[in-house]
């Protein structure tokens, strides 16, 4: 039923009409590619809906939601290399470890990327996956993120184990835990 309602998008539409296929099997072929996950329906038609995928066709798209999250890496990475190790990973790395919603200055911290437009960058860039909310702090509102589901922070954590990924989690997790002391107990009680 998600799948048909979604199918009627018009830009849904035009690319099912691109890939020259019937709305049926477009169903079909995103119900087998989901593996029963509605996560990675939501995620895949709303780039599909988004034109992401434009450029290829129904059968290459992602296969269950550990493979979106890959496909997702990928084009992050492709894009720029230097911009990716420099910022954009070590904002999705430190997203990966935090369970509560944290605000961009935490994020910062954290992360040790500096410029907030360039963690806003990645935010937008990884907002399909995170989860935003806002909470009242200092007597305003503050936008605060988090990974959206656990399956996320799995499948970074499987990339601490792939060599060349440039992830160090426990590296990651020492950073954050150290910032977080600092802000407890302050600078000179850090051993």
């Amino acid at each position: 039923l998600y799948i048909n309602l979604n199918a009627k998008l018009p830009s849904i539409q035009e690319y099912i009409a691109d890939q020259k296929i019937v709305d049926d099997l477009f169903i079909e072929n995103m119900v087998t590619k989901s593996q029963g996950n509605f996560m990675y329906l939501c995620y895949v038609l709303r780039d599909i809906n988004r034109g992401k995928y434009s450029d290829i066709s129904v059968d290459q798209l992602p296969i269950g939601l550990k493979d979106s999250y890959e496909d997702h890496w990928r084009r992050m990475r492709k894009q720029s290399e230097n911009d990716w190790l420099e910022y954009k990973l070590p904002v999705v790395v430190a997203l990966s470890i935090v369970k509560e919603p944290v605000s961009i200055d935490l994020i910062s911290d954290f992360s040790k990327v500096k410029e907030l437009r360039r963690i806003r960058s990645v935010l937008l860039e990884w907002q399909q996956f995170l989860y935003e909310t806002k909470v009242d702090y200092e007597g305003g509102l503050q936008d605060r993120w988090r990974v959206y589901h656990d399956s996320f922070r799995e499948f970074i954590a499987s990339k601490d184990e792939i060599e060349g990924e440039y992830v160090n989690l426990k590296k990651a997790h020492g950073i954050i835990a150290d910032t977080l002391w600092v802000e407890l107990f302050g600078e000179e009680n850090k051993s």
